[in-house]
């Protein structure tokens, strides 16, 4: 043990000497104490005097630094592919049944000796979760990445992970594995031989179409071991026949596409299934169907951004809004423009008004044409003349430097949802630079997030909503958004985040407006594997919002099974999670009571099915023998789970780490210190009282 002391030597003899001195006072030539006999009065002065040092030296707090050994037991990892592609073949009943029970055997096993965790795998990771084979999708990148992040420094003895080599999502997983520095012992599931079967691999369609338009679609079939049959592909689409197609197949393994046009000749979410007709003794039929869906919309909103001169943030949302095909934007400088505002659906007023225009005339005709506008403050900003316009924020006290911001969330944000990943981005992104002074918001505006300054949040608000009746207006107080885009590339390899972070501002302020006291806002379309999230407003009749009344929704699927639901409430709104749906059609009637009337509104949307697990149901046992070779693990098909437990017990890499380490104490730590000080105290007093000097 080691003593570590911050303060100067004499600081340790100051101690001393004033346990020294305060005892001497008490206790030498004191004829107070005469009485008490000498050895019993030497004893009364010591306890005093180590009481008093002790009490002193914790005053001052020295540290120890002590040292010592910890032992880890080795983890094993056992995680099982939930999803539904192992069970797609002729031995689903083994891998639901005798299956399950091999492997809640091992677990048991392989417990009695080591430290175990139990996860499936589909997804997302989940932590001792039910296994029934019913993810929708497989992301074995996405398991390796959050194991890495659980288990870091971690002794993982070994990762034992059970599927059949086929994802869908992310990428290779060979390329994560590695960095777990454990064996992976692979557990082939399924079936890796070639079957007699059909099968649709992909379609490729676009998921926005404009009415009356033809989209394009491409189809990706496969046969294997059915030379010399002929396929016949059928797209429907409300009973109705669009495209069949006959093709030969002219090898044992053959693939081929079919590249077509559809016509969009109804507005709204159109369904089409592409099938296959089943040919005899078929492996499955499983992947014979697959269903897509596309938006049918009857026009695309044009997006104006109107700039003083060139800036990096206007590239980057002009970048953000094309991967949108509902937006069409323009970029045009003040000085150029000659268009007519009335064209547009939204104006995107970047650092404008300006230092070197007021850019009134603009300002004048948003007014008159109630034509939506987010503006975008910087440094070349005339925030007086922004402040004339009564957007929604105004900013007195201006100083000449900016302030660097970063976004801080407002949780009780209910106009919009941003989805985990995003709200993840916006705690990493590099800062703005925010016009310096003393903000002040319009009453029902409504911030999305507030603006951070270093490491100290504020309540002034970094990007604000107001969503009046006649227009609806945004204000983004920083420039340099760009940075963002950038970091989401380098965080996750595309720019995903930051693109739905501007859609959703642009979508909401483009939205053609609900002049409805109560509103619902709802997709159009979900994939079943996303939660349902319906946000609702209520106004009263000064356009002010309100959710103190209860508000309710009646859903109704296409069978017209109705299912009743609350909303709950947000700090100005309506929220309701439905959580997860099936895939089908729904429609839907929300009401509120308010001011002794109902008000309601009808909607519906369409929960997309997600099938990927079923179009290639052939094992990949590639996959799971690089895992294996990759990390010096091993390779086991699923029949042979007994011989694990024996194969780890075997392994000199898959043993308890001893670690040295090292803490540091404050005298304070030591709570039989308090002990022995009242202890010395109280024998103090008792000799003391015993001969009567108290």
């Amino acid at each position: 043990m080691n003593i570590i002391w911050e303060y100067p030597f004499w600081v340790f003899i100051l101690c001393l000497a004033a346990a020294v001195l305060f005892t001497g006072l008490l206790y030498y030539k004191n004829s107070a104490h005469a009485e008490i006999p000498r050895p019993f009065r030497i004893a009364a002065a010591v306890f005093r005097f180590v009481a008093l040092f002790l009490i002193a030296l914790i005053l001052f707090s020295p540290l120890f630094r002590t040292r010592g050994k910890e032992k880890e037991n080795p983890i094993l990892l056992i995680i099982q592919d939930n999803s539904q592609s192992p069970v797609f073949t002729k031995d689903s009943t083994f891998y639901k049944t005798e299956y399950l029970n091999r492997l809640t055997e091992l677990q048991k096993n392989l417990g009695e000796n080591y430290e175990t965790a139990f996860y499936t795998a589909g997804e997302i990771l989940t932590r001792d979760g039910k296994v029934d084979f019913s993810e929708k999708q497989t992301d074995y990148e996405q398991v390796f990445r959050e194991l890495e992040s659980i288990y870091a420094g971690r002794n993982i003895g070994a990762v034992l992970f059970a599927g059949d080599g086929l994802y869908n999502k992310g990428i290779n997983p060979v390329y994560r594995v590695k960095n777990l520095k454990a064996p992976v012992f692979a557990i082939a599931m399924g079936d890796s031989s070639l079957r007699r079967d059909a099968f649709i691999r992909n379609v490729q369609a676009n998921k926005l179409a404009y009415l009356n338009n033809k989209f394009p679609v491409e189809i990706n079939v496969g046969a294997d071991k059915l030379k010399g049959k002929n396929l016949n592909i059928k797209i429907s689409s409300d009973s109705k026949i669009l495209f069949s197609q006959s093709v030969s197949i002219q090898d044992e393994r053959f693939d081929f596409t079919i590249p077509l046009y559809l016509d969009a000749d109804k507005p709204g979410i159109r369904k089409y299934t592409v099938s296959i007709e089943p040919l005899d003794d078929e492996s499955t039929l499983q992947n014979n169907v697959f269903p897509f869906y596309v938006e049918v919309i009857d026009g695309r909103r044009k997006i104006l951004l109107l700039a003083e001169g060139p800036h990096p943030d206007l590239g980057a949302i002009r970048q953000a809004l094309s991967v949108n095909e509902n937006f069409e934007s323009d970029v045009v400088y003040l000085s150029d423009f000659t268009g007519r505002i009335e064209e547009y659906s939204l104006v995107i007023m970047y650092q404008l008004p300006g230092s070197g225009s007021q850019a009134t005339e603009i300002t004048s005709r948003l007014e008159k044409s109630e034509i939506s506008t987010w503006y975008i403050l910087g440094s070349k900003s005339n925030l007086f003349a922004f402040n004339q316009l009564n957007a929604g924020l105004k900013i007195t006290n201006q100083g000449a430097k900016p302030d660097e911001i970063t976004p801080y969330l407002n949780t009780g944000f209910g106009a919009f949802t941003l989805s985990e990943k995003l709200q993840k981005l916006l705690t990493k992104v590099p800062p703005l630079f925010s016009p310096f002074g003393n903000y002040e918001t319009k009453a029902g505006a409504e911030t999305v997030f507030y603006r951070k300054i270093g490491l100290t949040p504020t309540q002034s608000p970094a990007l604000l909503l107001n969503p009046e009746p006649r227009r609806r207006t945004a204000i983004l107080a920083g420039e340099g958004i760009w940075r963002w885009g950038l970091e989401d590339f380098e965080e996750n390899q595309n720019r995903e985040q930051f693109n739905e972070l501007i859609s959703k501002i642009v979508q909401y302020l483009a939205v053609t407006e609900d002049k409805s006291r109560f509103r619902v806002n709802a997709k159009n379309l979900y994939p079943e594997n996303e939660k349902i999230v319906l946000d609702a407003e209520l106004y009263n009749e000064s356009y002010e919002l309100i959710n103190t009344p209860e508000a309710s929704l009646t859903l109704k699927n296409k069978e017209g099974k109705s299912f009743p639901y609350q909303f709950s409430k947000t700090e100005t709104a309506y929220r309701l999670d439905m959580g997860k749906l099936p895939a089908g059609d729904y429609s839907f009637n929300a009401s509120v009571q308010f001011g002794g009337k109902k008000l309601e509104k009808n909607g519906s949307f369409s929960v997309s099915e997600i099938n990927v697990e079923r179009l290639n149901t052939r094992a990949d046992f590639s996959v799971m023998a690089r895992l294996a070779n990759e990390t010096n693990g091993e390779f086991f098909l699923a029949d042979q789970l007994n011989l694990i437990p024996e194969r780890i017990r075997q392994r000199e890499d898959i043993r308890p780490i001893t670690y040295v380490t090292g803490k540091l104490k404050s005298l304070s730590d030591f709570k039989w210190l308090f002990a022995v000080i009242l202890a010395l105290l109280a024998g103090e007093w008792f000799i003391r009282k015993y001969f009567g000097r108290y």
